[in-house]
């Protein structure tokens, strides 16, 4: 649970005069994402700042290309575009705390009952990416606490193997807000009920309470979340709120929009 919103190990500040490009729901859809670097790229202006909303992984055809394809182009970023590396966040999304779940699922309370529904929601996709079978998991989470472990820790393995990858993913943070409180950034949601830094993993899994986006959340100006809603695909801009429903590897498009002066000034969808 998120005990302070400026406390570094979960949020991200980003300077208030900054550009920022937000990047949606990408789901291992490694060919648009790399279109959309190349379109950054020719667009960038030294000191933009890159928010990606998280749910890199899980769902599409090419997980590994996409984690691959996001540390290649921070290198870019910071050794031929000047960036500071603080200015380059990742958000934690459904996908990526799914995995971090997955690597203990052995300490989990019934793991043979988590783990299809684990790739019911997508998670199988990461796994083949690292060259494991997730059917095959079906039967190890079955044999015991021992036998899971190993698993688990052959999927960690290949992880640390794949150069960057969890360099990547070590990075998660929990939310992003300019400094001067004006702006926050979720992977997927809040609960207007509670306070910012009480939200916990509502920030990705969502919460039973209904947001009112012609409303304000606390102070911010704008709470700018992701989104993976197949019946609304795009870009939603509210009076409080810019929903960005993006899912790049789940049969939708994949979105990027760029704000500034805390306003959406441009919208990318490829």
């Amino acid at each position: 649970m998120m005990q302070n919103r400026n406390e570094k190990n979960f949020s991200a500040i980003i300077p208030a005069n900054k550009r920022i490009w937000v990047i949606g729901a990408i789901y291992g859809d490694a060919s648009r994402l790399s279109i959309l670097h190349q379109t950054i790229i020719s667009l960038y202006n030294p000191g933009d700042v890159i928010v990606y909303l998280g749910n890199l992984m899980g769902y599409g055809p090419d997980v590994g290309g996409v984690l691959d394809e996001v540390f290649c182009f921070r290198k870019i970023l910071i050794e031929k575009m000047g960036t500071k590396p603080q200015d380059i966040i990742y958000l934690r999304g459904q996908q990526e705390e799914m995995w971090r779940k997955l690597l203990t699922l052995q300490f989990a309370h019934k793991p043979e009952n988590i783990y299809p529904w684990m790739l019911a929601h997508g998670v199988g996709a990461t796994i083949a990416a690292y060259g494991l079978d997730p059917e095959e998991g079906k039967i190890i989470v079955n044999r015991g606490s021992v036998a899971i472990s190993r698993w688990t820790g052959e999927l960690r393995n290949l992880q640390n193997d794949s150069h960057g990858h969890t360099d990547i993913l070590n990075s998660l943070k929990h939310a992003a807000l300019t400094d001067d409180g004006k702006l926050l950034f979720t992977s997927w949601s809040i609960d207007p009920s509670l306070p910012f830094a009480t939200q916990g993993d509502v920030l990705w899994w969502g919460s039973s309470t209904p947001i009112n986006p012609e409303r304000p959340y606390e102070k911010f100006s704008m709470v700018v979340r992701g989104e993976s809603n197949a019946n609304n695909y795009g870009v939603h801009i509210y009076p409080y709120y810019l929903h960005i429903n993006s899912a790049g590897g789940r049969g939708g498009p994949l979105f990027s929009v760029v704000l500034e002066d805390k306003k959406p000034v441009k919208i990318v969808e490829l």
